[in-house]
């Protein structure tokens, strides 16, 4: 079972249907999280929970259980438009039939985080026993950042957006629905992992090698002091070998501090 965390940052619902949609049909997902962050520093507007996650929440499951049930589809201007007409790809019943694939025994819930408390609200995300998904597709530039820094360091993964590779008409929005979209050759979106470029892929390498895990250092320094006990015991303190070895632990020492304060670039 797959947990969906869709992160708010948009007042139009809209904007989080087709990737709900899309993860119920395609991921087995069964538990989809709706997460609006708020406590930006320097933004005077976020300053204060606003329930923003219920209530998109509530509004992108009405649309789901529209489309589900009715074949049909609530616009921006919370007004039912009839879908399966001659203009569309699929008709009512085959509408109905496609967004109720996977949209049983889901569980819904939303949740506010404040800012400071993101990093931390992500750790319990990974460290649950349930494969996870971060959709990132409504946020804006400044939160997607944050969350492109917690996969280089805190080892965040699986952070997706729904991107729409076709022109979008904003005067009939229902015409860049999920079935829309699929049915159209070549397909009409992409569902991309942001954090699987080449690029992203060598940072977190760089990173993870430069700075590693807590306990995985730990390892290291306890291996390391214990061949240094072991290597003096075995020849002996005033043996050639372990003054040598010495000399050049204090070097390494010396050269490892002039690293910390002055860190090596590639260019």
């Amino acid at each position: 079972m797959t947990h969906l965390v869709v992160l708010v940052d948009s007042e139009r619902p809209d904007a989080y249907v087709n990737s709900v949609a899309y993860n119920l049909r395609s991921r087995a997902v069964k538990r989809v999280s709706f997460i609006h962050v708020y406590g930006f520093p320097d933004d005077v507007n976020s300053q204060v929970s606003s329930d923003l996650s219920s209530h998109i929440m509530m509004r992108v499951m009405g649309r789901l259980k529209m489309l589900a049930t009715q074949g049909s589809y609530i616009d921006h201007n919370e007004c039912i438009v009839p879908l399966g007409g001659p203009g569309d790809s699929l008709s009512i019943e085959e509408i109905k039939f496609f967004y109720s694939s996977g949209a049983d025994n889901v569980n819904y819930s939303s949740e506010e985080v404040h800012y400071r408390d993101l990093r931390n609200f992500f750790r319990q995300i990974r460290k649950g026993k349930q494969e996870y998904i971060v959709d990132v597709t409504a946020c804006r530039k400044r939160i997607i950042g944050d969350f492109v820094a917690m996969g280089l360091v805190d080892g965040l993964r699986g952070l997706y957006t729904f991107d729409v590779t076709v022109t979008i008409d904003y005067g009939s929005q229902w015409k860049s629905l999920l079935h829309e979209l699929a049915n159209q050759r070549p397909v009409g979106f992409s569902y991309i992992d942001i954090l699987e470029t080449s690029i992203i892929r060598d940072s977190v390498r760089v990173v993870s090698w430069r700075a590693p895990r807590f306990g995985l250092a730990w390892i290291v320094v306890a291996a390391l002091v214990t061949a240094g006990i072991g290597i003096n015991l075995g020849f002996g303190l005033d043996s050639l070998f372990a003054k040598w070895v010495n000399v050049v632990a204090q070097f390494v020492t010396f050269s490892a501090l002039l690293l910390v304060f002055f860190p090596p670039r590639n260019r």
